[in-house]
């Protein structure tokens, strides 16, 4: 081993790396806490891998290795004794002691000084604060200038930019720290009810640095925050096409408010984009998907035969769609022939198979629909359709024990929160004799709007 410096940071870098995959974690142990208390010292430029990368390789050792845990355990108390809250903090992060970071900022955050303790760490803080949906105190006690805070991230960008501009490579990945920034200071203004403040900061960032993906993150920030998105919509709204043209900021646009469950505004949008490119392959295949997921099934039918007859070669993708729009209006045989032709063309797309599993089920096909759905969540264990039509399935089939553990799955995966997952867990429950646990369930499907003659 040579004799400190880079050269020997990177060395035993690259050997703890190798004792980890080795399982050799005592050894893998020794060198990771050498590298932390040396490389503020002997590599600094490598400080930025020691907080990210690194740490993220202490955690999974902790997790493996209790000897290695007991000493990051130690390596966080001489942290917090020097007062260094950055170590502090992502060495809690290694431990998962988030929660210990959490009672230390709600005891420091009224303080005189809480904003300058704050200030080496508040990046950290500022996502730990996200994960637990505290946003408004991101406003409230880490970025109290929000404009301020809006023009340093500008700078940075701008810097980054310049810098961007002197490499000859083209795979540089898109960095843009100001559009994360305004989104997240704009939802965190709403969050503490600071809603002229909030418009104030978001029109100040578009003066700054326009673009409809700048707009569409305000929006997104805000739904993250479980803020307002119809309030938030205006800046989607008012964005004009800049230098991506007019086709693809209709797709963008398209493609924002579909995100956000306002298809009414996609679809307006979608025949703004038929009148000025008629010709675009798959517009009249996403017309269709919008016109079903506002209920307009016929309608929907339609434009999808038209995208199908317009592309002989259309994707297994435009095939699903127009199966699934055929199980929305009870043609199950239609639906399995297209969905048949979808798997033909392309045998890995798990939606096609979890549509089919769709259809076979409405035909009374319980045992084939279990199957094809296992088929679905095989090729994509995340595929929300697949593991709702299996859950299904086994309910009708009485295999309660597996129908009960794939509508937790269900559930889980079911980012649109739709309702539907519990109202069928409720059913599992009273049929295992359970019912306050399925009168739970029952209760949170109707909250969330769940419409049992919907379900099929």
């Amino acid at each position: 081993m040579s004799e400190g410096g880079r050269e020997e940071v990177q060395a035993r870098y690259t050997l703890a790396k190798q004792y980890q995959s080795n399982e050799k974690y005592k050894e893998a142990t020794e060198e990771f806490v050498w590298l932390w208390k040396n490389i503020p010292t002997q590599d600094p430029p490598m400080s930025g891998v020691r907080g990210s990368f690194m740490a993220h390789k202490m955690k999974q050792l902790a997790q493996k290795y209790a000897p290695a845990r007991n000493e990051f355990v130690k390596l966080r108390v001489a942290a917090e004794l020097s007062n260094d809250r950055f170590d502090w903090l992502v060495l809690s992060e290694i431990l998962d002691a988030e929660q210990e970071v959490i009672d230390w900022f709600d005891e420091v955050k009224e303080l005189p000084d809480a904003t300058k303790q704050f200030a080496q760490v508040d990046y950290r803080l500022e996502k730990l604060l996200i994960t637990k949906n505290r946003w408004a105190d991101i406003t409230n006690y880490l970025y109290k200038d929000p404009f301020a805070k809006l023009q340093t991230e500008y700078q940075h960008f701008q810097q980054h930019q310049q810098w961007e501009s002197t490499q000859d490579r083209k795979d540089l990945p898109e960095y843009n720290p100001f559009r994360d920034t305004a989104g997240k200071l704009y939802a965190s203004l709403l969050a503490a009810g600071l809603t002229k403040l909030a418009d104030q900061v978001a029109e100040q960032a578009i003066k700054m640095s326009d673009s409809l993906m700048l707009r569409i993150d305000l929006v997104r920030c805000a739904h993250d925050a479980r803020q307002s998105v119809s309030d938030s919509l205006k800046w989607i709204a008012s964005a004009v096409p800049g230098a991506e043209g007019k086709l693809v900021f209709g797709q963008l646009r398209i493609a924002a408010y579909t995100g956000f469950k306002r298809y009414d505004l996609a679809l307006k949008e979608c025949n703004n984009l038929i009148r000025i490119a008629p010709e675009m392959a798959d517009i009249h295949q996403v017309r269709g998907g919008l016109l079903m997921e506002l209920g307009r099934n016929a309608e929907a039918l339609t434009e999808l035969n038209q995208a199908l007859d317009n592309n002989p070669t259309a994707p297994a993708q435009a095939l699903t769609v127009r199966a699934l729009i055929y199980c929305k209006l009870g043609n199950s045989v239609a639906a399995i022939l297209d969905t048949d032709r979808a798997i033909e063309l392309d045998p890995n797309l798990s939606w096609s198979y979890a549509i089919k599993s769709k259809a076979l089920y409405q035909q009374g096909m319980f045992q084939h629909a279990y199957e094809t759905a296992a088929k679905s969540i095989d090729l994509d264990p995340l595929q929300i359709d697949g593991l709702a039509q299996k859950a299904k399935a086994a309910f009708r089939l009485g295999n309660f024990d597996d129908a009960l553990e794939e509508c937790n799955k269900w559930i889980e995966g079911d980012s649109n929160r739709s309702g539907e997952g519990h109202y069928y867990r409720a059913l599992v429950y009273e049929s295992v004799g359970k019912p306050e646990l399925g009168s739970e369930d029952r209760n949170v499907a109707k909250k969330l709007g769940f419409n049992q003659d919907e379900s099929n």
